[in-house]
């Protein structure tokens, strides 16, 4: 669903970054997020383990 949102936009604009809450917080969301070269904001899991 994250890829869809940000396939909204062109993908000649920039995306400086992507603020989520901890639902985002997988391997999967942060690549997709990088692929748009943007900085990922998103805060732990509650279940995550450090």
């Amino acid at each position: 669903m994250l890829g869809d949102l940000l396939n909204q936009i062109p993908q000649d604009e920039q995306i400086d970054s992507v603020y989520t809450d901890g639902a985002y917080d997988t391997k999967q969301y942060r690549q997709v997020i990088a692929d748009r070269q943007a900085h990922a904001v998103i805060p732990a899991r509650k279940n995550a383990k450090c």
